[in-house]
């Protein structure tokens, strides 16, 4: 019973099985009720073209059912697997219309997931990679490189002249470090006005020299009229642990702002750091309280 139960096929035949075989069971119970004598000949003509009939009816019904079955197997196989099968049913019929409808269903349902998975790893301001990718694709590469890059004073620039401004601001300078990394690494949003970059075929030095190239080329680009740009950075080679390498590289991004700024800074032994000299962006002192507490809370 349980075949019946699950199997709408089953159920479809044995509904059939049943409904072509009701005049031969009818007749043999008016002869039994009757008392007439039964002729066999006929009785027997009529099993036949019964069994005939339930045959060909089964058969017929299958080749129906193949690309309904089809159709079943293949948002199945999306369902479980996220695989595409084609549907190859093109009749005008109830089923060519189920079959185009299952067809623009899965692949709007791919679609949109694909959109979905995208935007989950997108920061949505600036386009690059979010936190989330930044760390997936991390953990499936190891060697070369990794760079954290702060924004120097971007407080002051929201404050002064407005979110939208800063928008503008990170979206520039987004741009300008995809530029300037190009295909050697992935570049990603991390949160705020900082900013990761992978560098998987870079060595440390190397990775500076390219993210000392993105600095300067900052540094001398009009973004805002009344000031310039600028980011503090700090470089770390990579290790199989990322959670340490990026504090690591944090840790020498803070060295570089607190150091004047508008850096790039390597972590590891102070002979290897390199400075790029350049005079504070804020003479108020309200960047520098903005860094202090922003170190406290990394060092909390």
């Amino acid at each position: 019973m349980n075949i019946i139960r699950r199997r709408f096929l089953v159920r479809i035949m044995v509904t059939c099985f049943i409904g072509i075989h009701v005049p031969l069971i009818a007749v043999v119970v008016l002869h039994m009720w009757t008392g007439d004598r039964f002729d066999w000949t006929v009785i027997g003509s009529v099993l036949a073209a019964t069994l005939i009939g339930t045959a060909a009816t089964l058969h017929l019904l299958r080749r129906e059912m193949t690309p309904v079955i089809r159709i079943a197997r293949a948002l199945e196989s999306f369902a479980e697997r996220r695989e595409i099968m084609p549907i190859d049913h093109a009749a005008p019929d109830e089923i060519g219309r189920l079959a185009r409808s299952a067809a623009w269903a899965i692949e709007t349902a791919d679609r949109l997931l694909q959109e979905t998975e995208r935007e989950a790893r997108t920061d949505g301001l600036t386009g690059l990679a979010n936190r989330r990718a930044f760390l997936e694709r991390a953990a499936t590469e190891s060697g070369g490189s990794i760079a954290i890059l702060d924004i120097d004073c971007f407080k002051v620039i929201n404050d002064t002249h407005g979110h939208p401004t800063g928008d503008h601001v990170l979206k520039t300078i987004a741009g300008l470090i995809r530029d300037v990394v190009g295909d050697a690494g992935c570049v990603a949003r991390l949160g705020g006005e900082e900013f990761g970059v992978l560098l998987p075929a870079s060595a440390p030095d190397e990775a500076v020299r390219l993210i000392e190239r993105a600095r300067a080329t900052l540094a001398a680009a009009s973004v805002l009229d009344d000031r310039s740009i600028s980011f503090s950075a700090g470089v770390a080679g990579r290790t199989a642990d990322i959670a340490a390498d990026m504090a690591r590289a944090d840790r020498a991004m803070y060295r570089a702002k607190n150091t004047g700024r508008n850096r790039v800074e390597r972590a590891g032994d102070a002979r290897e750091r390199r400075f790029v000299e350049a005079p504070p962006l804020a003479a108020d002192g309200t960047c520098d309280r903005d860094l202090a507490a922003k170190a406290r809370s990394v060092q909390e």
